[in-house]
């Protein structure tokens, strides 16, 4: 601060100085002596670069221009602007409208009334995908889209029969449970044949899992069908009269692992769903979200692989 008229740019009142430091103490905290303004340049990380994006709330870019924008104004006597105002600026949308936008709505528009009519009943050929580039002196182009791929039977040499439910859905499918609570995952895989042709979970994980997760140690599926494991020989042995206490440990041994890991098991089978999910794969974004999407592997009735599309669990209001 050079000359008094400058600090009065910056801090005009006494109040407006006790609003932003309010004791000597205070200050002293901040700036004690010349040594805190030196910075350790070696112990700097390199700035990350981010593309700008306005639509996105969640990266705070909106709002930080806002903010600073907002501390120019106000340190220059200027009109304060608001989020919109600072959005509508930032991202150009005047501009924006005139060109791509207005053109991309107006041709959505256009199909979405051709399903108002009902054409996709009578003249699924009616549909059309467009492509418009603004970079070149063409017209836009039309093109028919492809219908959406059907599961079919099919047969693995490894799996055997692979039978989609219901047959030929596509991606653009899914099933939906809500049963107006959060169920247990035991609940749910008991209920889930009642619910879907017979069908029998013996896996449930996170829908669009990637491999990037699995290798960062998220990649445990919800449920997993439990198989024990063949204690039968060893608690023979442990019975048997004339095994000595060495072997009748190693036995013993191999039977209180099998307790514990069924223990465990039927814990985790006694959690509920949604909080099972969260301790997996983490926080729901956004918090207030009350589903997930799930995945899973499925036998039929005649245990053949089942097929089913993704599926959308709701467990709250």
């Amino acid at each position: 601060v050079s000359t008094q008229s400058t600090w009065e740019a910056v801090v005009s009142t006494q109040s407006t100085w006790e609003a932003v430091v309010s004791t000597q103490s205070t200050w002293e905290a901040v700036v004690s002596t010349q040594s805190t303004w030196e910075v350790d340049v070696s112990s700097l990380k390199p700035v990350e670069v981010a593309d700008f994006e306005k639509d996105d709330d969640t990266n705070f870019h909106i709002d930080f221009i806002t903010i600073t924008a907002n501390m120019r104004a106000y340190n220059y006597r200027l009109k304060p602007a608001t989020r919109h105002k600072c959005k509508v600026i930032a991202g150009k949308i005047i501009a924006a409208l005139a060109t791509t936008t207005a053109m991309i709505t107006g041709l959505v528009e256009i199909e979405f009334y051709k399903l108002m009519l009902g054409l996709q009943y009578v003249h699924q050929d009616k549909f059309y995908n467009a492509n418009i580039n603004l970079a070149v002196p063409e017209q836009t182009q039309f093109f028919a889209p492809d219908a959406a791929e059907r599961r079919q039977e099919s047969e693995d040499p490894v799996m055997g029969k692979i039978i989609p439910y219901p047959p030929g859905w596509t991606n653009w499918d899914k099933l939906e449970i809500n049963v107006g609570r959060d169920l247990t995952i035991q609940e749910l895989v008991d209920s889930f044949s009642e619910m879907f042709w017979g069908i029998t979970p013996t896996m449930f994980f996170k829908y669009g899992i990637t491999k990037q997760e699995i290798a960062d140690g998220a990649g445990d599926p919800l449920f997993i069908e439990y198989t024990p494991n063949n204690i039968a020989m060893a608690k023979q042995m442990v019975a048997r009269a004339g095994t000595s206490d060495a072997v009748k440990k190693q036995f013993q041994a191999q039977i209180d692992a099998e307790n514990t890991k069924k223990a465990r098991y039927e814990q985790k089978m006694s959690s509920l769903v949604s909080e099972r999910y969260r301790q997996l794969y983490g926080e729901l974004k956004p918090a207030s979200r009350n589903y997930i999407v799930l995945d899973g592997d499925y036998e039929d009735e005649d245990g053949n692989m089942a097929s089913l599309p993704y599926i959308k669990y709701t467990f709250g209001k």
